[in-house]
């Protein structure tokens, strides 16, 4: 995933069809910046407005770390989102989870 989040991370997903529907979203997150805030992978319905339906990772290593997370979503866009020490979102990219 790539934008303006990218200034503050980077994601490294693997997304799979499950059989029952949705997908399967494998991978890593890492924190680049050292501004305080967290990386946040979120799903969705929309691609454009940013809006979220639910949480499949948070981040908030030191700069230079990554976690690696495993989740199941249903909603079809997938958000890399840096929320900065407030919680609110202070960048944010998106991609269709399904090709």
């Amino acid at each position: 995933m790539a934008g303006n989040a990218e200034d503050a991370g980077a994601a490294d997903l693997v997304v799979s069809p499950q059989s029952a529907g949705g997908w399967e979203v494998r991978g890593t997150i890492t924190k680049v910046t050292r501004v305080p805030g967290c990386l946040h992978l979120e799903a969705g319905d929309d691609g454009d407005s940013g809006r979220t339906a639910e949480t499949l990772a948070v981040w908030c290593g030191p700069a230079g770390t990554a976690g690696e997370l495993s989740a199941r979503t249903s909603r079809p866009f997938g958000y890399l989102v840096w929320r900065g020490g407030d919680g609110l979102p202070a960048a944010w990219s998106s991609r269709r989870l399904n090709p």
